[in-house]
């Protein structure tokens, strides 16, 4: 990876302002931004960070020479390697001080910025992470094929957190290496991602729902949305490598990962039954089912809002179980590789019967969805762009179904205190989502941290 100069700058996380050991009860220090956790994977042997810079010393360092009018290019070094350069100086310079003018930039600045896509292609970096704002606009439209791999940096790290759970490689926390296995730590991902599970969950009775205790069912909804996490990440591996030759396979992570959500959505409804004293039978719950929703319009009208039509959470769970039904029907087949943004991406045919609900449910921005119209008049979907909208939305909804279940009248409890648990602890919870692409969930934006091949 080739990081743009002004992310040098700062400490990297288990550094200056955020030293510390991280397995310690409470966890890392502070929350750092990406940048520096970011800047904490140069020590991690599968990644190579790479940094413009004037220091002809600095391990990683890219030094430009002054650029050479005669022959219009800039060469730079590289280990203290001679590169041939980036060719057509004079234009690259033009084009800087145009966007200085439209951008308020110094010429210069803008200079660096332009250069940069220019010297990660040139020396075949897999990634170019920078915060110009405008350089990251330059991925659409007239530029996108020479900026495909620029990234943020949150796409940057979400990409590395990616490759390493792939490849079952050690993570970096707060700044210290651990080999952490994939399902606790998918676990401790799901808890940070669900900041309402804490309460909601020790909320259970200590009695049996049946033969398992309302504490197991409790937790087997972190336990699906810990899955869901896996399948995403298988989605987006297998998608990434031989897509034609891996797309059955994908498509069955796809399955699954709509079960797990859909069953993740069923049991925040039989908790809410329960909690609400309704003792509705099993198969009569559910947040489809008219007449056990008409007794939450007077027990928990908040509830009954978010979850009922025009909710925020009503939405994706109608878009998650019209696909997850296809379980009864014909299965989501590959259909084709398409070139979406300069990226080749996954089609997956949605059937005939499910097409007219998928859209009704999205017609307002399907696009964003990873909706695509084919010639023949088909519906299907962009199986990666779909996923990275699903996924957030569903954790928001899910969260904001758990605020919303009334804890009034149950037992008095004492939640155990998951921050004697460096695994389960506020700062934890922070690295894990920017290693998992998900840091802000609260404004359901289509995330796009997976841009590169892995």
């Amino acid at each position: 990876m080739l990081l743009d100069r002004p992310l040098l700058a700062g400490d990297a996380d288990g550094q200056g302002e955020f030293a510390g050991y991280p397995f310690m009860p409470g966890g890392s220090t502070g929350f750092p931004d990406a940048a520096a956790v970011l800047r904490s994977y140069g020590q991690h042997e599968a990644v190579e960070l790479l940094f413009v810079t004037d220091d002809p010393d600095a391990t990683g360092g890219v030094v430009l020479e002054d650029p050479d009018l005669e022959r219009d290019e800039v060469c730079f070094t590289v280990h203290d390697k001679m590169w041939t350069g980036v060719d057509g100086y004079r234009e690259s310079l033009a084009e800087a001080q145009e966007l200085a003018g439209r951008h308020g930039l110094q010429v210069t600045e803008a200079l660096a910025g332009v250069l940069l896509p220019h010297i990660g292609n040139q020396i075949e970096c897999d990634a170019i992470v920078t915060s110009r704002p405008w350089l990251l606009a330059r991925r659409t439209g007239a530029h996108a094929r020479h900026q495909a791999n620029v990234l943020s940096p949150e796409e940057a790290l979400a990409l590395v957190g990616l490759f390493l759970r792939w490849h079952g490689d050690p993570v970096i926390i707060g700044g210290g290496r651990i080999r952490w296995s994939p399902v606790p730590m998918r676990q401790a991902a799901a808890y940070a991602m669900l900041p309402s599970y804490r309460e909601w969950a020790a909320a259970a009775p200590r009695d049996h729902a049946g033969d398992l205790p309302y504490s197991s069912l409790v937790a087997s909804c972190l336990t699906r949305v810990a899955r869901a996490l896996a399948f995403r990440d298988a989605i987006h591996g297998l998608s990434a490598h031989d897509a034609r030759r891996n797309a059955d396979e994908m498509l069955a992570e796809l399955d699954s990962l709509l079960y797990s959500l859909v069953g993740a959505f069923d049991i925040t409804a039989r908790v809410a039954d329960l909690y609400l004293g309704l003792n509705t039978p099993n198969f009569q719950v559910g947040w489809q089912k008219q007449a056990w929703r008409d007794q939450l319009d007077g027990r928990a009208p908040e509830l009954a809002n978010f979850t009922g039509a025009g909710g925020t959470a009503h939405r994706v769970m109608k878009v998650a179980a019209v696909l997850r039904n296809t379980v009864h029907s014909a299965a989501l087949h590959f259909t084709g590789h398409q070139s979406l943004g300069g990226e080749e991406n996954i089609l997956v045919t949605v059937p005939p019967a499910e097409e007219q609900a998928l859209l009704r449910w999205l017609d307002v921005d399907g696009d964003a969805w990873g909706i695509v119209t084919l010639p023949s008049g088909r519906v299907a979907l962009s199986a990666c762009k779909f996923v990275e909208r699903l996924v957030p939305a569903s954790l928001v909804a899910l969260d904001g179904t758990m605020s919303r279940t009334p804890l009034d009248g149950l037992p008095a409890h004492t939640p155990t205190d998951p921050q004697q648990n460096w695994r389960f602890c506020d700062t934890t919870g922070h690295r894990l989502r920017l290693l998992y692409g998900l840091p802000d969930l609260s404004s359901q934006a289509p995330n796009l941290a997976y841009r590169a091949i892995i």
